[in-house]
């Protein structure tokens, strides 16, 4: 393991020693990780296309590995973290660090795609003589169709208790944000933005939900609704979320036995026959649920809002890889499983008082 030489030119060189240096600097260990994989990928000939553009210096070429290797979903954009020197910063790696591309969207063909000009709307074929040939700029950036690809299964791959196992796009066809021209883009990337929050991120679930929460005469009283997310909550089988109540004593502490619970999630399994549906509570858009826990003796109560991103992967699909694999395998997956485990975050908690 001595350099790292590009296809085409054989002289085109940066030292791996020089690489590894500058990569100890990193402050994120799993990029570390992803980064040395990277480079026994690239020895054993995988991905020599992509680094064939690399040139001479080793810190240049340790730029496009952190792009190509990042590790983790952050607030802003990669390309604008590479700006900022801030390409190895795990916090700053945006979309690229969920293990998206900028090519994923908009590279095909060796051409590069992107949206109509944000002041006039133009679109059509850019400066030629720019940077990659320029740009051809598309309208379909701005429709919803344009997320279909990811984030609808197709007919083909067959259904589940009637429904596709992600069917996010259907689910936004039918809804009133559809109606009324609201796009997946208008949420999930506000003014051009590469932020893409979604159920990771606890303003923006908090921004798509009403909560109604009262102490009733009878009861402590807890209704969500779906005001404002523009598809099922949540979408896909992923996630979880839990409606809880507790009973509290006069010191305000949980009465045991006496806690409560809704689950809103799509919770399926897979057997030899394929997948199964146990139970679809989502909301749809502009539905609620309801919660209620009765007084009995107590003297109030806390209600609130579990939400389990990473649900699935950290109940099911973990805990099934870490029995079949062992080695550096089995270590990143524990890694993973731990990570999933800690997504989880609570909204909406509130303590009531019981009414006299």
């Amino acid at each position: 393991m001595g350099n790292i030489v590009t296809d085409s030119d054989s002289s085109i060189t940066a030292p791996l020693e020089q690489v590894r240096t500058m990569l100890a600097r990193v402050a994120s260990a799993p990029a570390r990780e992803r980064i040395e994989k990277t480079l026994v990928l690239w020895e054993l000939g995988y991905l020599r296309e992509s680094l064939s553009q690399f040139r001479v210096t080793a810190e240049e070429t340790l730029r496009r590995l952190l792009a190509l290797c990042p590790d983790q979903q952050g607030a802003s954009s990669m390309g604008e973290a590479l700006d900022k020197g801030l390409g190895h910063d795990r916090t700053a790696q945006g979309l690229a660090a969920a293990g998206n591309s900028c090519a994923g969207c908009h590279l095909r063909g060796n051409r590069r795609y992107g949206p109509p000009k944000a002041d006039s709307q133009e679109t059509g074929q850019g400066d030629p003589e720019a940077p990659h040939g320029g740009v051809y700029r598309s309208a379909d950036f701005a429709d919803s169709a344009f997320c279909k690809s990811c984030h609808q299964f197709p007919p083909s791959w067959g259904a589940v208790n009637g429904k596709p196992l992600e069917n996010t796009y259907n689910e936004w066809k039918a809804s009133p944000q559809a109606a009324a021209g609201v796009s997946c883009q208008s949420c999930h990337m506000p003014g051009r933005k590469h932020l893409w929050r979604g159920v990771h991120d606890p303003g923006m679930v908090k921004s798509g939900l009403a909560a109604r929460i009262e102490a009733a005469p009878g009861m402590a009283r807890f209704e969500l609704t779906n005001s404002g997310v523009g598809h099922a909550f949540p979408t896909y089988v992923t996630p979880k979320v839990v409606m809880k109540a507790v009973a509290l004593d006069a010191g305000g502490r949980p009465i045991e036995g006496t806690e409560v619970s809704h689950v809103i999630q799509r919770s399926v399994g897979s057997g030899s026959d394929g997948w199964y549906e146990n139970f679809d509570s989502r909301l749809l858009p502009g539905k609620s649920a309801v919660l209620e826990l009765p007084w009995g003796g107590a003297k109030g109560a806390r209600v609130w809002l579990e939400v389990y991103p990473d649900d699935f992967y950290d109940n099911n699909v973990y805990d099934g890889l870490l029995g079949s694999l062992d080695g550096e395998a089995r270590k990143l997956i524990a890694k993973a499983d731990e990570e999933a485990g800690k997504s989880r975050f609570r909204l909406f908690e509130t303590e009531l008082t019981r009414p006299d």
